[in-house]
């Protein structure tokens, strides 16, 4: 027996169930497929990652019902302060000078997965979690998906297929659809810190001849450390005690937090870029890691990812007013194109955030960096610039954005 639904979504992270959620809100039929139970997708002990939410992010999470769900765990930016070790340049941005709420927040992928889970929860979207995906088929009519659940072997057939299953998408995989790798041969070192005085909403940039120290609010008295160094450097730091390791970190990033206290869920990880050679084939869609990755520089992954939500959902409702939904694939084509040029604008952003500030070439003229975050300071058109990129959003119903 074969069950059919309008669009069927492969992969139950934060991706993955904001897309499920949106599409049940808006009468779609759904199918989520992901291999573990959804509870286990928000588990504290196997997931340490903290994301850093656009104002952008946080609207559509708004319109989706999600942030009354999450918004009393989530940690507002404010105030956002660049600085260059060993020089004069500063740079300050405050959301305030923007007439704006909040610079970001930040929220744990835990309590974030718990509200999506708690929201789609509530919806008519089919569960199939945990189930298997093991094989995809898919024609100009059509997408079949065969499954394994509880032993037994299932298809589900749907209109369109969905793969948000992350950076090793097993979906991209069935369709041949080739990735372009960058590695930066550099290691991010993601902590907690705790810390002996508050850091009153404020998240610091410092860059170092070396690489790139963010320190963000998170807690009363925490900040989330994400420090971007070379290989080698990333190993040895790695090697550490945890005092070791903090006494040197605040030696490199100094004492505008005051002393730094503590440390806890201290990891590491590769930095690598991905890109896949085409988000789409046929009536097979990629969303999140499973079409792109990014260097955490900029913090704008997730952000991509929920931009691409709400994205798809405009072109999707614009088509089922039109009654083209189901009749051929043009608006397919037009949000692959708009995501295509989403995508190339905040990884060219994303990169060249990285190659200025962490580049070793570029990082040996220390003074010449140092002058030109003390002209950011100075010139509102170049911050309204930096945070256009940093805040961008597509809120569910604006068409054609």
């Amino acid at each position: 027996m074969s069950i059919k639904h309008d669009v069927i979504v492969v992969g139950g992270g934060a991706v993955g169930a904001a897309l499920a959620l949106a599409l049940a809100q808006r009468d779609f039929s759904v199918a989520l497929i992901d291999a573990q139970p959804l509870e286990q997708r928000s588990n504290p002990q196997t997931d340490n990652r903290v994301f850093a939410l656009a104002a952008g992010t946080q609207a559509v999470l708004t319109q989706l019902g999600v942030w009354s769900l999450v918004a009393a765990n989530a940690h507002v930016i404010e105030h956002i302060h660049v600085s260059n070790k060993g020089s004069y340049g500063v740079a300050r941005l405050h959301a305030q000078d923007f007439d704006i709420a909040a610079l970001g927040y930040m929220l744990s992928a835990v309590d974030l997965q718990r509200g999506l889970n708690e929201a789609v929860l509530k919806t008519s979207v089919d569960f199939y979690c945990p189930a298997q995906v093991l094989a995809i088929s898919h024609d100009d009519n059509e997408v079949r998906v065969e499954i394994e659940r509880d032993s037994q072997r299932e298809t589900l057939l749907g209109e369109f297929l969905v793969g948000a299953d992350g950076a090793r998408s097993f979906v991209r995989e069935q369709l041949g659809i080739g990735v372009s790798t960058h590695r930066f041969d550099q290691q991010a070192i993601v902590a907690l810190v705790d810390l002996e005085q508050a850091h009153e909403q404020v998240a610091y940039e410092r860059f170092t001849p070396d690489g790139a120290i963010a320190l963000l609010p998170y807690g009363d008295k925490q900040s989330v450390l994400i420090w971007s160094l070379p290989d080698a450097q990333a190993s040895n730091l790695s090697a550490l005690t945890d005092s070791q390791f903090l006494a040197h970190l605040q030696q490199t990033f100094g004492y505008r937090l005051g002393r730094l206290s503590g440390l806890q869920k201290r990891i590491s990880y590769p930095l690598v870029q991905t890109r896949a050679a085409s988000v789409q084939s046929g009536r097979v869609l990629l969303l999140g890691n499973a079409a792109q990755s990014l260097h955490p520089i900029a913090a704008q992954g997730f952000n991509l990812a929920l931009r691409h939500v709400a994205l798809l959902m405009n072109f999707l409702e614009q088509a089922k007013e039109q009654d083209t939904l189901w009749t051929g694939n043009d608006f397919l084509n037009g949000y692959v194109e708009t995501q295509a040029k989403d995508s190339d604008h905040t990884i060219f952003f994303t990169n060249t955030l990285v190659r200025f500030f962490s580049d070793e070439g570029i990082a040996r003229f220390n003074t010449i960096r140092s002058g030109l975050i003390a002209a950011f300071d100075l010139c509102p058109p170049a911050k309204r610039y930096l945070l256009k990129g940093m805040l961008k959003g597509v809120g569910l119903g604006d068409r054609g954005a």
